[in-house]
């Protein structure tokens, strides 16, 4: 069985896989929902995108990859129906920035964008 990461350490590893966004992290309280953690984790992506701080938009991204594959159910639901749906409106702007976000993206997150079908805003 493999170990599963669950709620209670879900903002410990954000804020530690994720240190430029460490004290957004920390400051959340533990007892926010998962999705609502997972706003979070796209308000930070999306923000860094517009910086263009690349590099550390790439380790969102796998850590949103990571969640989705070792998360528990409630995290990979969310992560699914959250994130990706956030994500999928940004990659939809069809730009340069979008593309490239979409070049950075992890297999795993990249294969379940395609493997939905999200509303084209």
């Amino acid at each position: 069985m493999k170990n599963e990461i669950s709620r209670n350490e879900l903002l410990n590893i954000l804020a530690n896989r994720i240190p430029e966004a460490r004290r957004e992290f920390m400051r959340m309280p533990d007892q926010l929902s998962v999705a609502a953690i997972l706003n979070k984790l796209f308000d930070i992506t999306a923000s860094l995108i517009s910086q263009h701080k690349f590099r550390v938009v790439k380790r969102c991204l796998l850590v949103a990859e990571d969640l989705l594959k070792e998360g528990d159910h409630d995290i990979r639901t969310s992560l699914k129906t959250v994130y990706m749906y956030r994500l999928a409106t940004l990659l939809y702007k069809r730009d340069a920035q979008s593309e490239f976000v979409h070049f950075l993206l992890p297999i795993g997150l990249r294969t379940e964008f395609h493997r939905n079908t999200y509303p084209d805003e």
